[in-house]
């Protein structure tokens, strides 16, 4: 598995290699299998995507330690956190990681309810469900520390992309454009 300038996140080995011992599917892990072999130190920090209907992102699970983060979304559409410009080129790159299937690093600015800047990390990979690519799970990090009062409102800005190889190779598409 290999990646092009990956940017640094806590814990970003650790959810790969845990996507990597799951049960497979068609090259990919299963829904099912990433929901019963849950690591505890990863699974505050992760969500699961569906994306079976185009144009939304559905947030089908959100870990605890984003809930704190941004409040309890789970069932909304992860497009609603984005801004207008970015919401065409996340669903593309989102399709991409389905579509190739392939891993992708994101590095996005987020803004507090303080109104401080607050740099996330994320590591994007596909599971299937019910034998079709519909899903994926993301493990997002906080790279800054957040005060105990401060929530997180809106990613607003996209810093650096890659792609992930998982073994089928990278897609010929480049990632979202840094803004």
């Amino acid at each position: 598995m290999g990646a092009i300038d990956p940017p640094a996140v806590p814990g970003q080995s650790q959810f790969v290699a845990w996507w990597q011992s799951l049960p497979r599917e068609n090259g990919v892990p299963t829904l099912a299998a990433a929901l019963d072999k849950a690591d505890p130190t990863l699974a505050p920090w992760t969500c699961i995507i569906d994306m079976a209907i185009e144009e939304v992102l559905k947030i089908r699970l959100f870990g605890t330690g984003l809930v704190q983060a941004f409040g309890e979304i789970t069932g909304q559409n992860y497009l609603d956190y984005m801004p207008n410009e970015l919401r065409g080129p996340i669903t593309k790159s989102n399709r991409v990681i389905l579509d190739t299937p392939c891993g992708c690093l994101t590095r996005a600015s987020a803004i507090a309810n303080s109104g401080r800047e607050v740099v996330l990390g994320m590591v994007s990979l596909p599971v299937s469900y019910k034998g079709a690519l519909t899903q994926i799970a993301k493990y997002v990090r906080i790279i800054d520390t957040l005060d105990y009062r401060e929530g997180l409102s809106k990613v607003y800005r996209v810093q650096h992309q890659s792609w992930l190889d998982i073994g089928t190779g990278l897609p010929q598409q480049t990632p979202h454009a840094v803004s």
